[in-house]
């Protein structure tokens, strides 16, 4: 894969002439590192998750709060508050990853409101109820030539921060999951990891010689990868499908695969194939548009995907498109949602906040019966509000942040 990233004639020692399109790293087969830092579980909190009946809430005692949390005070990041609530929710940014060797799911996202344009990484450890940030974040981006001489880096064509991360990212949308054959975790980027920015700013900050048409340079897909046991943005994936905002990206585990739908850019639908290093199209009839949500479900075959009123899938083994509920009883899309697939139960549980919504913002999919359900779970009903979340398999659980608590959700408990 071979493209001109920058599209500029950059006059650096450090620029290649030809830009080469990176790759995902390698799959790795070595034995999963010591995952660090190491938190004592809570036992008892263990026990009470343990003993969760079916189709019940239960609210987790206070997190705690870890990790490189220093740079929280800084007032320019106007992130004071976070050394109690964690990372926030980041606006169109509900997604969380989880990552099977280390039992613990990752969160990032650049935030709709303050704080903008964050880099950082987190990490929620359930066992422990801990919220630890994994990797600070790089300063603001300012478009000053000094910012940017101090800040940036360009390598085989790719601009990035000189840690490794997105310049001024975007939000993550439905765009962010985790490879566990490469241990990395998947941050889609639409717009080359510099949002509302000038590329020709860049350019000029590095000393390029730029020219006029290289200024109307228009967004293209990235992907950064980050590496939690090194904690640091480590590769930079390009020649992505021009999924464009809004995107709904998927790691399918027993196809060792990436699932693509396209956002407010028309690439369709893709899957990349690792053994061949390559996207390969998928049929797109019928496909929802940009703004929806999914989850995948590897026993049925198929990604769900949840819009404000309707319902679709797609079936990798029939490589087609259904919008099975064209007026569904309930939706949501990536700024009220989090939909995640109940592997134990074998159902999707949808958490949204789409709406007027004051108790039915909890509701489950079968997609063996299509039919949507609101299943009136007891315990610590948590209020109508906004969250982040994700499915825990290790604890059989469904995951949910509000910023100020966390509350589990038990679809079903597991067949012994």
């Amino acid at each position: 894969m071979r493209q001109a990233i920058l599209n500029v004639s950059l006059s650096l020692a450090v620029v290649a002439s030809a830009a080469v399109a990176g790759e995902p790293v390698s799959p790795t087969s070595a034995v999963p590192a010591k995952v660090e830092p190491e938190l004592a579980p809570d036992k008892e909190l263990l026990a009470k998750i343990e003993a969760l009946p079916d189709n019940t809430w239960l609210k987790l005692p206070k997190f705690k709060v870890g990790g490189d949390i220093a740079w929280c005070g800084e007032r320019n990041y106007n992130a004071h508050n976070m050394v109690k609530i964690g990372p926030s929710i980041r606006g169109y940014s509900g997604q969380m990853a989880w990552a099977p060797e280390r039992k613990r799911a990752l969160y990032c996202g650049a935030n709709h409101q303050a704080p903008h344009f964050l880099n950082d990484v987190w990490e929620y450890d359930l066992a422990s109820n801990t919220w630890v940030c994994l990797a600070p974040p790089d300063t603001h981006f300012s478009g000053s030539a000094e910012w940017v001489k101090a800040n940036v880096v360009v390598k085989d064509g790719v601009a990035t921060t000189k840690r490794g991360g997105p310049i001024r990212p975007c939000h993550t949308w439905d765009g962010l999951c985790y490879d566990p054959e490469r241990r990395r975790l998947l941050w889609l980027d639409p717009a080359r990891g510099l949002i509302f920015g000038s590329w020709d700013k860049v350019a000029a900050g590095l000393g390029a010689d730029l020219k006029p048409e290289d200024a109307k340079l228009k967004p293209a897909p990235w992907i950064f990868e980050f590496d939690p046991v090194a904690r640091k943005w480590d590769n930079v994936w390009t020649g992505i499908p021009d999924a464009g905002e809004a995107c709904v990206m998927e790691y399918l585990p027993d196809r060792k695969a990436i699932f693509l739908k396209g956002g407010t850019r028309p690439c369709g639908t893709q899957l990349y194939e690792p053994e061949k290093k390559a996207w390969k199209p998928l049929s797109s009839k019928g496909q929802p548009g940009y703004g929806s949500i999914g989850a995948y479900s590897p026993d049925h075959k198929l990604v769900v995907v949840v819009d404000s009123a309707s319902t679709a899938t797609y079936s990798l083994e029939t490589n087609e498109w259904k919008p099975v509920q064209p007026k569904a009883p309930v939706g949501a899309r990536d700024c009220t949602g989090v939909l995640c697939y109940d592997a134990a139960a074998k159902f999707f549980v949808l958490y949204t906040f789409q709406g007027d919504r004051k108790a039915d913002f909890l509701w489950i999919y079968d997609p063996a019966k299509n039919e949507w359900t609101d299943p009136k779970p007891g315990g610590d009903v948590p209020p109508a509000t906004g969250a982040a979340g994700y499915y825990d398999p290790e604890r059989n659980v469904s995951v949910f942040y509000t910023q100020s608590d966390v509350y589990i959700y038990r679809g079903r408990k597991a067949a012994k």
